[in-house]
């Protein structure tokens, strides 16, 4: 029932969509094409190397529709056959009050410019609450329990002081992951918020946060890359009005908790961050981002 009812909403949206395509955003154009509509720097970011210890471990490359906003997202395959993986595209479809990720069929009700709600016809709600126009929690929760009586959430808080994310934390039952910041003078200006690229590759999805939550081996669901997009789509309230210099990351696991200083080392090419290293205590490269922009 929950599933018919979301691709009747989601029929109804693209029905919505025919009759107003100045509204829909759609429409992919490559690098380089349609008119940036932000107040960032003005070459938009079209793909994004990730190396984990010297090694190549993510790559992926992103489009956007006519009024500059993200519309496509494609990553790329790592494995025996190096190629684009087309069944792990997600394509972004917007509207006046809501916005539609159409691979997982994730749907995202937006106020004042702000995601506010997130649902998944499978499983997943997601709720944002704001002070101000700063995000202050996240809360996932998962709703599909039918090899399971408990229902699981995720929360995530974040504390700001003077423009700029201070303060991070994930918990979930009775771990935790929290990151602190800060910041010097290297201002936030990409047209995608650097903070989705520290959550998507580094964060969550990796051993930072992965050993704590879900083990050494853990490898995480697309579905579950849905809650993070608006960070990426620009609907995550303010963002920071910085780039970190250093990150203090905590993890706790019940009695177990350990603690790791990280610096982040960028490379610019005029105004625009071409690579950013994040390296260990003993200056040691954990990760680095290579950033490619549009000409």
């Amino acid at each position: 029932m929950k599933k018919v009812w979301f691709l009747g909403l989601l029929a109804a949206a693209f029905l919505a969509a025919c009759s107003d395509n100045d509204d829909n955003g759609g429409d992919e154009v490559k690098p380089g094409g349609g008119q940036v509509e932000s107040p960032y720097l003005p070459q938009r970011i079209v793909q994004v190397k990730v190396f984990k210890d010297g090694e190549k471990s993510d790559s992926v490359c992103y489009y956007y529709d006519t009024r500059g906003r993200v519309s496509l997202v494609e990553p790329y395959k790592l494995g025996m056959y190096d190629d684009w993986d087309l069944s792990s595209r997600d394509a972004f479809w917007y509207f006046e009050d809501y916005l539609i990720e159409d691979d997982a069929i994730f749907f995202y009700n937006i106020q004042n410019g702000k995601v506010v709600t997130g649902y998944d016809y499978n499983r997943d709600k997601v709720k944002y609450e704001y002070e101000g126009d700063y995000l202050q929690s996240l809360q996932v929760i998962s709703t599909f329990v039918s090899y399971r009586e408990d229902i699981d959430t995720l929360m995530m808080d974040f504390s700001f002081l003077k423009d700029n994310l201070e303060r991070y934390t994930m918990d979930k039952n009775d771990h935790r992951f929290q990151v602190v910041f800060e910041y010097g003078n290297h201002a936030n200006m990409l047209n995608i918020d650097m903070f989705y690229f520290l959550m998507r590759y580094v964060f969550y999805f990796h051993d930072l946060s992965g050993e704590v939550f879900w083990g050494n081996n853990y490898h995480y669901g697309e579905c579950e890359e849905d809650f993070l997009y608006p960070w990426l789509l620009g609907i995550a309230g303010e963002r920071s009005a910085c780039l970190p210099e250093s990150m203090e990351v905590t993890r706790s696991d019940g009695d177990d908790k350990e603690t790791r200083a990280y610096t982040c080392k960028y490379t610019m090419k005029g105004e625009y961050v071409s690579e950013m290293a994040i390296l260990d205590a003993v200056g040691k490269e954990a990760y680095r981002l290579v950033f490619t922009y549009e000409e």
